[in-house]
């Protein structure tokens, strides 16, 4: 996936959307350059252990799970946009910070489980947004699970976070805050307020937990980008979401780290 791209590294044209982790064309001084899409593009088997359970792409407001092509999601509290990655055809979630999406199903609703996003935030989104900012809502056995980016006191000072219904919250400390540069995450939870949960970004070494006590109600869900309810929705862009029947490793986690990125970043 041009590993060694000219244009990957030190963002030499940072000022041109689609470089050095920009989003959008791939066009410098009327050339097109082919931004190749990544190894595990479609791949419904990553790990070749029958692990992953979903896959969302996030390329149109009618996205599917790619392992079960029959659901279909559906848009809530408005339409977010899709914008193409030069030349491939393939599309990134943009703009989302009024929409989010309805799976229709739940390929996972026990516990092991492991999350996997690639996410984006724009100039000021860090600090921008709703204080709660859903990557994804799910439904564990009626308990909601809110996997979630969020600034707890409201001081727009964000973390990763993760929300069960009735129970305590946990946070980790983002290892950085980027702007203007794809992310990846990954949610690995053990179970229902349950101290084995580790998370991933950039498919380095487990952040650190803290255990925040609190409890949230709402309504448990199947929605990504928001909550089952169409609010509380994430404010940036996102691709290629992976759900597994299992606790990834952080080799697994740097694998799809380095096999899932998207086009040019």
């Amino acid at each position: 996936m041009l590993e060694n791209s000219w244009f990957k590294k030190e963002k030499p044209f940072a000022g041109f959307a689609g470089f050095g982790g920009g989003v959008g064309s791939n066009l410098v001084a009327g050339v097109s350059i082919p931004l190749e899409l990544p190894p595990w593009y479609d791949d419904l088997d990553p790990f070749s252990d029958s692990s992953q359970v979903g896959y969302w792409k996030l390329e149109s407001a009618t996205a599917r799970n790619e392992n079960n092509t029959g659901a279909t999601c559906s848009t809530q509290d408005g339409t977010p946009t899709f914008t193409a990655f030069g030349s491939t055809g393939a599309k990134y979630w943009n703009n989302p910070e009024n929409s989010s999406l309805n799976c229709g199903d739940n390929p996972r609703s026990t516990y092991p489980l492991s999350f996997s996003i690639w996410c984006y935030k724009p100039t000021g989104d860090w600090s921008s947004g709703g204080n709660n900012q859903l990557l994804m809502n799910w439904s564990m056995g009626g308990q909601r699970l809110s996997i979630c980016n969020l600034s707890w006191d409201g001081d727009g000072v964000y973390k990763w976070s993760i929300m069960y219904g009735g129970t305590n919250h946990w946070t980790f400390d983002p290892s950085s805050r980027p702007e203007n540069e794809w992310m990846h995450i990954v949610y690995c939870i053990q179970g229902s307020n349950n101290t084995g949960h580790k998370l991933y970004q950039n498919g380095g070494s487990a952040l650190t937990a803290t255990n925040l006590g609190w409890s949230h109600g709402g309504s448990a869900g199947t929605a990504i980008g928001g909550n089952s309810a169409g609010s509380e929705d994430w404010n940036g862009y996102m691709y290629n979401v992976r759900l597994f029947n299992k606790l990834l490793s952080q080799s697994e986690a740097a694998q799809l780290y380095a096999n899932d990125k998207p086009p040019g970043a």
